[in-house]
């Protein structure tokens, strides 16, 4: 039986990997790549989390990297004031600091500034407080208005809520 090149050594007769397989292979003539997600001697090795898929030899993300991650392992955060897809979201310039996967202000924003996206611009008024146009949601009830927000509150990042954006003309 003819050995397969992917064995660390081949037994000539039976054509069995007597040593086991070279990183990356598994099966009984190592014939088959490591399940997705792993690699290495004995696919034992486990791809980085940020990966959409590796190599099933070395580890490299060979098949790109998610939202918010770069380099060759995608070990790597977008660097300040970018985010998502190949880093290549650039955060709202009113951020002090964005998220690097979504964009969300999660350092909070510039004085002036406030929301998830620090995208609500407020007033500072001659008694020092801040004053903007802000959405309420109390129960099921929405409410518009103006709301004074003191110097900690709006440095606040933002909560955010998973649901559907409503258009709210005020």
């Amino acid at each position: 039986m003819k050995c397969v090149d992917t064995c660390d050594d081949c037994n000539d007769v039976t054509g069995v990997c007597d040593q086991g397989c070279l990183p990356g292979f598994t099966g009984y003539v190592c014939q088959e790549d490591c399940p997705y997600g792993l690699f290495g001697h004995k696919c034992t090795n486990e791809c980085n989390d940020t990966c959409t898929g590796c190599n099933n030899v070395n580890g490299l993300c060979d098949r790109g990297c998610h939202p918010g991650w770069k380099g060759d392992y995608c070990d790597i955060a977008c660097p300040h004031g970018l985010f998502g897809e190949d880093c290549t979201g650039e955060c709202n310039e009113n951020c002090t600091g964005c998220n690097n996967v979504n964009g969300v202000c999660d350092r909070g924003c510039n004085p002036g500034w406030m929301g998830d996206y620090c995208d609500i611009v407020l007033t500072k008024q001659p008694s020092g407080g801040w004053f903007g146009g802000l959405v309420f949601l109390v129960s099921t009830h929405l409410f518009c208005g103006q709301a004074e927000i003191t110097e900690s509150e709006k440095r606040k990042p933002s909560r955010i809520v998973n649901e559907p954006l409503k258009t709210v003309h005020c």
